[in-house]
């Protein structure tokens, strides 16, 4: 290995273990609020936003919209510490972490936007049947109906499966544009 791999991994090892020291330090509060979370059917606004700003959810986002630009065996084990406090909110912090990995894959204008102000952007995601898309002018029209949408309250976007014709695309949309029908 040539010494300028050596640096680079050293700089990854050390900001995978910040993530993971940031992600310990929640697991007590993450146990305080498991049960009110599991009443209320939503995890904390409070939580959510702290977790999001100590980067945990921007793990996955490149180093140029500033991520951390780690991988899915680190992911991996900053849901398995999350999860020690409570499955469900590692859950809803799994999607937020994957689904910038998702964005990260659309075009390369659509990513600008969206990190323009933020390193990290929650997506809730629809795994259900897909609808159906049609092209038009300017973009595609999306209508459909789809089962929960695991992050969705706290979430400006939702990723959701429609058919263009014999091909299935994932669209991400504006919640704006979503009715969410609280029925979990």
């Amino acid at each position: 290995m040539s010494s300028s791999a050596a640096a680079v991994d050293l700089r990854e090892a050390g900001e995978a273990e910040r993530l993971y020291e940031a992600a310990r330090s929640f697991v007590p509060r993450i146990r305080e609020l498991a049960r009110e979370q599991e009443i209320n059917r939503r995890l904390d606004d409070d939580l959510l936003n702290d977790m999001e700003a100590a980067g945990l959810f921007s793990i996955l986002v490149p180093k140029r919209w500033g991520g951390s630009g780690l991988g899915p065996v680190e992911v991996n084990k900053l849901v398995e510490i999350l999860g020690s406090g409570d499955c469900s909110t590692a859950w809803v912090c799994s999607f937020y972490m994957l689904h910038n990995w998702f964005i990260c894959r659309l075009p390369l204008e659509t990513q600008q936007t969206l990190y323009a102000k933020t390193n990290s952007v929650r997506a809730a995601g629809v795994f259900g049947p897909p609808s159906v898309a049609e092209k038009v002018d300017g973009g595609y029209i999306v209508s459909g109906r789809w089962s929960y949408a695991s992050g969705i309250l706290h979430a400006p976007y939702s990723f959701v499966p429609a058919l263009v014709g014999e091909t299935m695309y994932w669209f991400l949309v504006p919640k704006t544009q979503l009715t969410v029908h609280d029925d979990w």
